[in-house]
């Protein structure tokens, strides 16, 4: 059964930090959802049925933007290629899936996606890392949409704890002590650095995490 709806109809007024799950929506309500929508700035996750929107509050966006820092700084350091898609939707209309994670970048496939101004997930790599940052645990919803895209990594932050996350042969998703692109930091690392926001200011707090990388690097010391 095909759903019809207005556009009119989504132009929601939603508070920061709100949560809303619409059911029943086909692929193209959900297109017609996410057009009403505009440029307006909403996480999306669906999964062919079930369509979430999600705002971020201002405590989560900083939160992300320190996170989305420390993989720039990372790869500044380790001199690996990054492109960057920020918190854009993905979607496979061929799975009916789509899902806006905070961030996500190309690191290992970056050149296979250099200079493209629009990447289709059919023909083109997923990206190699997602950032979760998951306050009301609705990323246990949104992980599985991840894992049948293909995403290789996701790091999430639950406002206690950073899970690193990998991608197994079998399609699910494991905890692991090391990143698949960076010899490290450990997930621990990075929650240092996420528990020091706030305690100064965010080129300080990136600094130290740069100054913390290259004692890591080999000959660093001698």
């Amino acid at each position: 059964m095909q759903t019809s709806v207005s556009p009119a109809e989504y132009r929601l007024r939603i508070p920061p930090s709100q949560r809303f799950v619409m059911l029943q929506i086909d692929w193209a309500a959900y297109r017609q959802i996410t057009q009403a929508l505009g440029e307006r700035r909403f996480h999306v996750a669906y999964d062919g049925w079930n369509l979430e929107l999600k705002t971020a509050s201002h405590h989560h966006a900083r939160l992300s933007r320190m996170l989305t820092r420390c993989v720039w700084t990372l790869t500044e350091e380790l001199l690996l290629p990054i492109r960057s898609c920020g918190g854009m939707a993905w979607e496979r209309e061929d799975l009916q899936i789509a899902v806006a994670p905070d961030a996500s970048f190309y690191i290992a496939h970056e050149a296979s996606v250099r200079g493209k101004h629009d990447i289709d997930l059919v023909l083109d790599p997923p990206p190699d890392l997602a950032l979760e940052i998951d306050f009301d645990r609705s990323s246990q919803w949104r992980i599985p949409l991840h894992a049948a895209l293909g995403v290789p990594e996701i790091w999430c932050f639950d406002g206690e704890s950073v899970r690193f996350l990998n991608l197994t042969a079998n399609g699910e998703y494991v905890a692991v002590e090391r990143s698949r692109y960076f010899p490290f930091p450990a997930p621990t690392d990075i929650l240092n650095v996420l528990q020091r926001w706030g305690q100064t200011d965010d080129n300080t707090l990136v600094r130290s995490f740069r100054q913390w990388i290259r004692q890591q690097l080999p000959g660093a010391g001698q």
